[in-house]
């Protein structure tokens, strides 16, 4: 099956899902004592869905295969960020595991 656009592909729309999650978790007061940790979540979380975007562009499926690439890595290094923060107590073991589940899988 092909998809004809990027929003009937179901990685797509986990990542959107994720990045919404992520997004509203930013939103604690807890998260605007560390700029930096809430910057980065918040630029992965978007990145994510836009290499998706960018990739499903392309011509041939090499460069959309190069591009879930990158973002499988931008997902690894998002759950690396919220590790952090679950270790820094900003989130909860529970939610790590929640979010990194849906970026993961």
């Amino acid at each position: 099956m092909t998809a004809n656009t990027i929003e009937e592909l179901q990685v797509y729309q986990r990542s959107l899902t994720a990045t919404d999650a992520i997004l509203a978790m930013l939103q604690r007061d807890t998260f605007h004592d560390d700029f930096d940790l809430l910057r980065q979540l918040s630029m992965g979380a978007r990145r994510i869905p836009s290499d998706i975007a960018e990739g499903f562009e392309q011509k041939t499926d090499s460069p959309f295969a190069h591009y879930l690439y990158i973002a499988r890595g931008a997902a690894r290094e998002l759950c690396a960020q919220l590790t952090v923060a679950q270790r820094r107590n900003l989130i909860s073991e529970s939610e790590r595991g929640g979010l990194q589940s849906t970026t993961t899988k």
